[in-house]
Order: C-alpha cells, then sequence, then structure tokens
C-alpha cells in the first residue's frame, strides 16, 4: 500500500517472459529465477523449428537476462545489427484441451 511506501506487489513466480519499452531502450526478460530457460538453437534456424530435436540440449548456449542492465533480457543476448529483426504475435495461449501454458508464436520477417 501506498502507506507504508509499496506503489505496486507483482507476484514473480506468476509470468514466463515479459517485454518491456522505456525512453532508454526495450528487453525481452524471462524468468530464469522461477525456472524458465532460454537456449541458442545450434542445429539449424527458424525454418527448422517443424523438426526441432532437443536431444543434447544440455549442451546448448544458455542465455540469461542481464544482471548490470534492465535493457539487456535474455532474448536480447544474441542481438546484432546485422540479423534479421522479426515481428512476433501471440496467437494462443492454451494447448488441445484448453489449458494455459501452451503459447503459439506467428512470426514476420521485417
Amino acid at each position: 500500500s501506498f502507506t507504508n511506501g509499496e506503489a505496486a506487489n507483482v507476484d514473480n513466480t506468476n509470468w514466463d517472459i515479459a517485454f518491456s519499452v522505456s525512453g532508454m531502450g526495450s528487453a525481452v526478460r524471462i524468468n530464469g529465477g522461477y525456472g524458465m530457460e532460454l537456449f541458442t538453437y545450434p542445429n539449424g534456424d527458424i525454418n527448422d523449428w517443424e523438426t526441432l530435436d532437443t536431444a543434447g540440449m544440455s549442451s546448448w548456449n544458455a542465455q540469461i537476462n542481464s544482471d548490470e542492465s534492465w535493457n539487456l533480457g535474455a532474448f536480447d543476448q544474441n542481438a546484432d545489427e546485422d540479423e534479421a529483426y522479426f515481428k512476433l504475435r501471440f496467437i494462443d495461449f492454451y494447448n488441445d484441451l484448453g489449458e494455459k501454458g501452451a503459447p503459439k508464436f506467428e512470426l514476420q520477417n521485417l
């Protein structure tokens, strides 16, 4: 409450991916403190996602949020000016049984 100097209290265990935009930059962060992990897939590119195989995932490069800058989230760690940029759209968040936690995305190359 404002009485004790607290402006907001957010449940830090109830999210996986966070998007932030400010006058100083933007970032896409993961909730690594509560089990979310992000890895760079070494065996192909976006065209290979249909047949993505997670065998050997423990040896893939883990991407983590910066502990020095809010503008360097886990998804930003491999950003390069020469790389492609995509527009991401959430299509669904539920599986075929109606259970949440199964996000589906649509990507468009910019």
